[in-house]
């Protein structure tokens, strides 16, 4: 991909975070106003003792016009797990997500020998094209995997290392025998 489509992919990109952004933070704030203007409802969501159903009915009340589905439901998630109190904080940090922008997502690659420029370009195109763009990468040389890769994106693990291969080819030599 040329520089120049790049650069206008990201434009788009960040137009589309900062505006799903504002419509959250415009949602969740006017819940949350509503909650400092009328502590009796506040109360209300915060009371265990009530069942879900009546505390998420009387959420759907401090709704603001409008607000979609995904913030009825965060909201609603919120009241179910207890941590409706942690709304403003939720607030804040989303604030502070539309000002510096998502957390890259890191995607660590373990060698058992250094990787030469080439090779590091294929792995990084190969974890782009499964893992999708925005990966920052990170190079670690362990040479207790004896060969191959591991790739470590979030959660997510690709294990072809030659350690890895003869674990599983021991494992099943032992569940045959």
């Amino acid at each position: 991909m040329r520089k120049k489509d790049r650069e206008l992919s990201a434009t788009y990109a960040n137009a589309i975070y900062e505006t799903a952004l504002e419509g959250w933070l415009t949602s969740l704030k006017a819940v949350d106003e509503s909650l400092s203007r009328d502590e009796t409802i506040a109360a209300s969501l915060r009371d265990a003792a009530l069942e879900l159903s009546q505390r998420q009915d009387i959420a759907r009340k401090v709704m603001p016009q409008g607000a979609s589905e995904e913030v009825v439901n965060f909201v609603s998630l919120l009241i179910s797990k207890n941590h409706i109190h942690l709304l403003g904080d939720v607030i804040l940090q989303l604030e502070h997500l539309s000002r510096q922008g998502p957390r890259p997502r890191v995607a660590r690659v373990t060698t058992a020998v250094p990787l030469a420029a080439t090779e590091r370009e294929r792995v990084e195109n190969f974890l782009t094209a499964s893992f999708g763009g925005g990966l920052e990468f990170e190079f670690l040389v362990d040479e207790s995997i004896l060969g191959g890769l591991i790739a470590r994106v979030g959660d997510e693990i690709i294990d072809d290392s030659i350690a890895a291969k003869l674990a599983a080819l021991r494992q099943s030599v032992v569940a045959a025998e």
